[in-house]
């Protein structure tokens, strides 16, 4: 997929300011992609972590409007945005191959 200069510039914008964290979340919802999209108690589960702090993740990822979230009765679930997409399975092939990292806040 190719970007424009302004595409580019605006994801970037987007992904500075996430936290490791933020990223590895993103990327286990890539990676588990299905038609309704991942529940947090799922990533919770994975990462180990309570569901009120996956929550908050969740929460930033949606403000930052990379996520959309969508709830279906007591249940909610998380998808990556299609627009988004391409250039984050690019940025994750990226660090696996070239071993390189996109500049994170710890």
């Amino acid at each position: 997929t190719k970007f424009t200069v302004e595409e580019l510039v605006k994801i970037k914008e987007l992904l500075e300011d996430l936290t490791r964290q933020h990223l590895e979340i993103l990327k286990e919802i890539l990676l588990f992609r299905s038609n309704e999209g991942v529940q947090p108690s799922m990533l919770a589960d994975k990462f180990k972590l309570n569901k009120s702090t996956i929550s908050y993740h969740l929460n930033t990822l949606q403000t930052k409007n990379l996520l959309i979230g969508e709830k279906t009765g007591r249940s909610s679930f998380y998808q990556v945005k299609d627009n988004i997409i391409p250039f984050l399975e690019q940025i994750f092939q990226n660090q696996v191959s070239n071993k390189t990292s996109i500049n994170v806040k710890k």
